[in-house]
């Protein structure tokens, strides 16, 4: 999957039923971080959505990450959420 925009994600979600009223997307050239702001957001159906869009390079022989291409995906509810 492409890399997308904040305001893509938050449209690809909505169309999974997600109220993106309660979800923060920002991204840049190497991650994307989602905040959910209210725990009604089902964070594990979040993760299955937006997961395929990390891509993670490995050393074949030890499994290490390596530097540059890589693109991260982080989906957390924000500090102040109680679950």
């Amino acid at each position: 999957m492409a890399r997308m925009t904040g305001i893509e994600v938050k449209k690809l979600l909505k169309s999974h039923g997600i109220n993106t009223k309660f979800v923060k997307v920002t991204n840049d050239h190497s991650a994307m971080r989602v905040t959910l702001m209210s725990k009604d957001v089902c964070k594990e159906t979040v993760e299955s959505i937006v997961g395929p869009m990390e891509r993670i390079r490995r050393c074949e022989a030890t499994g290490d990450i390596l530097s540059g291409g890589n693109f991260f995906v982080f989906v957390q509810y924000h500090w102040s959420v109680r679950y």
